[in-house]
Parts: C-alpha cells; structure tokens; sequence
C-alpha cells in the first residue's frame, strides 16, 4: 500500500476514499503525484499482524493505525492492543510507529469498543466501555495526556452503545447515545464542563424508551468554534417519539442557546 496526497476523505467516515473518476476516463497521476512512500511493516522489528489504513491528517503528520476487529478510522471493536504510525505529510517519512496496549492506556482495555479522533497534533481515542481517554501527541507518538471521563449526570448506561468525538477550538467534545457531552481541554484532558439532555430538556417520562433523550451520534452532529449541535434521536428514524429537538449549545459553557422540533437521521452541514 501506498500514500499519496492526490486521494482525499469523505463519506462515509474520516479516512474513506472519495474516488469517483468517470467511466473510460484517463487520469494522469504523474501530474499530480507530491510523493509516495511505502506504508511499514513492521513495528520493532517484528511483523504487523493486521495492515494499517490511513485514518487522518493533523498538523504535519498522517496518522495510520491497525488492530481493530471491527471498524476503521473512527474507531471500533479491538482485541486490546493498537498499533498506530505517523508519516510525515511533507516527504511521507516514517516519524514513528508503535504498539500501543493495555498496559499503557485503559483505553485499549481488550474486547471493548473505541472512538478515535484526530485533531490539533494528537491522536485522541475514547474508551465507550469505561470511559478512559488517551492522547498521543501526533509527531513524537509519546502519550500528551491521560484522563477519566467523569459519570455522566445522570449515569445513563446507554452511552455505552456509541459514542462520537469532534474536535472543538481547543478542546475534545465527547457525544454519548445517552445523552451526555463532554468538553475536555486538548492541552491537558481536564474537563471544562459536562451537561446532559435530561438537564436541558427535563425528564422525558415516558415519551421516550431510555430514560434519557438520546443523541442520536451516527453522523448528525455538527460543531463550529462557538456553537454545537447536536440531535436527539435514535437508530434510523422509526418509531418517532415526541419531544426530539436539535439542540445548539455554546461550546464555551454547555449551555442550550435555543433548540428546535427535529427529528434528523442525516448529517446536518454548517455554513460558516
């Protein structure tokens, strides 16, 4: 496998190819090829077990990772182990390559599922299983920082079914299906603040089947610099329940700026 420049990312995850050149059609990758460089191999000497696949760019590294039984790039299912690579986005230099374990983060606690997110020189991955976070500085690979996520406000355990991770101005936002937001800084993993749906919106009752409203995280979030927002919902739309709302929240506070009746199952786009 090799890296070019010339592919980018796009749907449906951070780290897809988006390639779509038309039938019959002749492209001239001469002219447009930067560098090429071949993906390692090997870690210490030894081996790979699994390939690694291209998962992000931050800063002026390229960062690769492989290990996951289940999913890329976003994360997924691992056996309690990852190894992670960057290559330089200048001259495609291997800058460094490691097996991260169990041993050195909780993180990567075998057989649980992961987020992984990167942003601002770090390779960030979240725990959804017990909540640890690790960050590895992106051009060194020696870990920045490590932190607990504290229980959410009202320890609802169906943020163990998934989670998302965005990057805000200069912080981590960490998204839980039952309807938890995190606001870690980037710099040192404390947290800036946490808030939940139940405490912005009250308690649903029996308007919904968690006990919670909860924010539906496959790809219908947005975040800018000042303003998140983020949907209530759940799997796929059906059945609808009533009280669903999108919601924008300050991203310096966690406060609810307004929300609004919806219902989304897709992406929302911000024009800024």
């Amino acid at each position: 496998m090799d890296l070019t420049l010339a592919i980018g990312m796009g749907y449906p995850y951070p780290g897809t190819f988006l390639w779509g050149p038309t039938q019959g059609g002749i492209f001239q990758f001469n002219a447009g090829i930067e560098w090429w460089a071949p993906v390692p191999t090997k870690v210490n000497g030894q081996p790979l077990n699994t390939d690694l696949e291209f998962d992000g760019a931050t800063g002026n590294e390229i960062v690769l990772t492989g290990g996951y039984t289940f999913g890329q790039f976003f994360g997924g299912l691992q056996q309690g182990y990852n190894y992670v690579c960057a290559m330089s986005e200048t001259n495609g230099a291997v800058l460094w390559i490691k097996n991260f374990t169990y041993a050195d983060t909780a993180s990567l606690e075998p057989w649980t599922r992961t987020q992984m997110q990167i942003f601002d020189g770090l390779w960030v991955q979240v725990n959804q299983d017990n909540d640890a976070v690790i960050a590895v500085n992106a051009n060194s690979g020696t870990i920045a920082w490590q932190t607990t996520l504290p229980p959410g406000i009202n320890s609802n355990g169906y943020d163990v079914f998934n989670i998302r991770t965005y990057n805000g101005l200069g912080c981590l936002i960490v998204v839980g299906f039952g309807g938890d937001i995190w606001c870690v800084n980037e710099t040192n993993g404390k947290l800036i603040w946490q808030t939940d749906t139940v405490k912005i919106l009250g308690n649903p009752g029996l308007e919904t089947p968690y006990a919670t409203w909860p924010l539906w995280v496959f790809l219908c979030d947005c975040i800018s610099p000042e303003v998140g927002y983020f949907a209530v919902g759940h799997e796929y739309n059906p059945p609808l329940f009533h009280g669903a709302q999108l919601l924008a929240i300050n991203m310096t506070n966690g406060k609810l700026i307004w929300s609004e009746l919806d219902f989304p199952v897709s992406s929302d786009e911000i024009s800024y």
